[in-house]
């Protein structure tokens, strides 16, 4: 049986806590969830953030490779979430060697458009304080508990503002890069309409799923068990 390694990317703002759960669904498989951490962020906070777009790639890309040295026969597969859907594309598409683009066996992107489509948010590092706040607590990025303790929000909300700017910093080439690799994109509506979801397929030349899910952009957590069942469906 194939063994896989599912790297798992967040969101602006996000930790590899998120996906917490996701690795213990596979726990007893033959796959192993890897939830990796951006520098400045969850377990890594003690370190510099990155400055632009392409210091994150980079550094997700090379933890990445650092950790397929250990088990050179395992198959990957990536799971982007938000912005890291569009760290996915950039690392696939950009900074992949052809050696290890051959062993991506699938890729899963949510609540993301493609890079052809102006994001929304890039605005957003631009946003004063107060509005910034109203804009992520619309999202539901924001946990209560932060919202009544001043001290934990601030440092947070400079931490999204500064992802928004990673994220305002990057630029599409205007090609549509080819994955080249079957795709699963998970999104709801209300987040992020199928008309702009559905521009994904322009950048894949093999096959892709779209799956649509009640609720805001932190769809994840809800629809845990549903995404599981999905990424077995298509893996295992």
């Amino acid at each position: 049986m194939s063994q896989y390694k599912l790297f798992c990317i967040p969101y602006a703002g996000g930790t590899a806590k998120y996906f917490s759960g996701l690795k213990d669904a596979f726990q007893e498989t033959n796959v192993e969830v890897i939830p990796l951490e951006y520098a400045g962020h969850g377990r890594r906070g003690r370190e510099v953030k990155y400055d632009n777009f392409d210091q994150l790639a980079r550094d997700v890309y090379a933890r990445i490779c650092d950790n397929c040295k250990r088990g050179n026969d395992d198959k990957i597969i990536l799971f982007g979430y938000s912005m890291g859907a569009l760290v996915v594309y950039d690392i696939v598409t950009r900074l992949m060697d052809e050696t290890m683009r051959n062993r991506v066996e699938h890729i899963f992107l949510a609540a993301h458009e493609p890079p052809d489509i102006l994001f929304r948010g890039n605005d957003f590092a631009k946003f004063s304080d107060e509005e910034f706040l109203e804009e992520m607590i619309k999202l539901g990025g924001i946990d209560e508990r932060l919202l009544n303790n001043p001290r934990f929000l601030k440092p947070y909300l400079t931490l999204i503002r500064s992802d928004y700017g990673l994220l305002a910093s990057y630029e599409w080439n205007g090609i549509f890069e080819d994955f080249g690799v079957d795709m699963t994109i998970f999104y709801t509506e209300e987040d992020t309409p199928f008309e702009n979801i559905f521009h994904w397929g322009k950048y894949n030349s093999k096959e892709i799923c779209f799956y649509n899910f009640a609720g805001g952009h932190f769809f994840l957590k809800e629809k845990q068990e549903e995404i599981v069942d999905i990424i077995r469906l298509q893996i295992i």
